[in-house]
């Protein structure tokens, strides 16, 4: 696995009392090749990764302050049927269903049950669950809309994991199922204007996140607006089996090549494209319709599970990931099952302006390495426990926390970990588990936490 890390070299078991400050750049996190192999037309077929450690999630706060201003949440706890907060689902055998199989928040969560395409009983094999919710001046389900106020600016912001062992070979190639979600704009009949898509691009082992636009919107110049791939990469093993932070932000304009969209992931911003040119300026419907769906094409390889959790819209703003107190628990997953011990390392983090690579009719088509700013604040071990506490029980504040008890107020932190088998540590992970902690108590301004990077 090649990551572009500008650190020093690290490979002896850390010290856990050492107070030393290091100052780490990250300049991407993404996997370079799934297999280490270019694949070629005559090359034999590609096989997922080997699990690497990773953190499973960073346990929020049980109340996430971060969705309170967003007109519309849901973590699926009180929900008995999925009707009475969504308009249009697609539930039961081979699509969502509400579960308490996992979850990033409390004990109920949005599960996909992925049906082995050999076996499935469906004219479709690809077909899976969709939740939608729709909102503003939507023509659409308008009777169930309290506020009918025209929507020209939201924020979409969820949670998603691939079950560990997650399995997106098929017919010998990475193909992940790549619908996730997309926010549209529909007039009377479902005829849609535009849709932004939030999908995973199988065109490369890498399958890495892609925002793609699609409108027939009057005044605008073309129909399929040329796709941004982001580095964020799902065939990375260390985004499968952990929850992951996921975002999408859409401002419309008032002009051609005048509207905003932006993507996040794990804490990071993906996507960044300014001038897109998706509503041309046209307002006679705003947007309507926030969609997270699961379609597969072609189908599963065999029964499987995605999820989704901690679902929330808003319209005054980014929303960030979930927040933490100053001393959150780590859920630790194992690359190796029989791993003895962890060590972890947390640092805060502050990423740099993102920077188109490609552009194609004006807007960014690829884009270069991520680059993040990551200063270790907490290292810490444990032994054969896959929790982990933020404290000084079981660990050390060091660099700009050295002396503190807890994490700093109103940040935006990274995760790192390796694992120990019969005394031999493995590679450190990358920086991961993007998390924010919460405002100092008392605040009354609720700023974006300091290092995430949004405009």
């Amino acid at each position: 696995m090649s990551h572009f890390y500008r650190e020093a070299k690290h490979e002896e078991p850390m010290n856990v009392f050492n107070h030393t400050f290091r100052q780490i750049t990250l300049s991407s996190m993404f996997l370079v090749c799934l297999c280490g192999v270019t694949v070629a037309a005559d090359a034999p077929a590609v096989s997922m990764s080997t699990p690497v450690p990773r953190i499973e999630r960073v346990v929020p706060l049980e109340r996430d302050p971060a969705v309170e201003e967003s007109f519309f949440r849901e973590d699926f706890e009180k929900l008995s049927t999925l009707k009475d907060r969504f308009f249009d689902v697609a539930e039961g055998l081979g699509k969502f269903s509400i579960s308490e199989t996992d979850a990033f928040d409390g004990k109920k969560g949005l599960d996909q049950s992925y049906i082995n395409r050999q076996t499935y009983d469906a004219p479709d094999k690809g077909s899976a669950g969709w939740v939608s919710r729709f909102f503003g001046d939507s023509p659409l389900f308008a009777s169930r809309i309290e506020d009918k106020t025209q929507v020209t600016r939201i924020y979409a912001r969820w949670y998603h994991k691939f079950e560990d062992g997650f399995d997106a070979v098929v017919d010998g190639k990475i193909h992940f199922p790549p619908k996730t979600a997309r926010l549209r704009c529909q007039e009377t009949g479902h005829r849609c204007i535009y849709t932004v898509h939030y999908w995973i691009d199988n065109e490369s082992p890498e399958a890495f996140i892609a925002i793609e636009r699609h409108t027939t919107a009057p005044g605008t110049h073309r129909e399929w607006i040329p796709k941004s791939v982001t580095r964020f990469s799902c065939g990375d093993p260390e985004n499968i089996g952990r929850w992951v932070h996921m975002e999408l932000a859409v401002t419309l304009g008032d002009k051609p090549r005048s509207d905003h969209i932006q993507a996040w992931a794990d804490g990071k911003l993906i996507a960044d494209i300014p001038n897109d040119d998706l509503s041309a300026g046209w307002k006679k419907t705003g947007l309507t319709e926030m969609m997270w769906d699961a379609y597969w094409n072609g189908g599963s390889p065999k029964d499987q599970h995605r999820y989704y959790d901690a679902l929330a819209l808003s319209q005054t703003g980014p929303i960030g990931p979930a927040r933490s107190g100053p001393n959150p628990e780590l859920r630790l997953a194992a690359g190796n099952p029989k791993a003895e011990a962890f060590e972890v390392e947390v640092a805060e983090g502050a990423q740099k302006p993102l920077k188109p690579d490609t552009m194609y009719d004006g807007v960014p088509g690829t884009y270069h390495p991520l680059e993040i700013d990551c200063t270790v604040v907490w290292q810490g071990r444990v032994k054969g426990e896959r929790r982990l506490t933020v404290d000084t029980k079981n660990g050390v504040f060091t660099g700009p926390r050295a002396g503190n008890v807890g994490l700093d107020d109103n940040a935006l932190h990274f995760v790192r970990i390796r694992e120990s088998l019969g005394g031999r540590w493995s590679a450190w992970s990358g920086w991961h588990a993007g998390f924010a902690t919460v405002w100092k108590s008392g605040t009354g301004e609720r700023p974006l936490p300091r290092g995430y990077l949004a405009r």
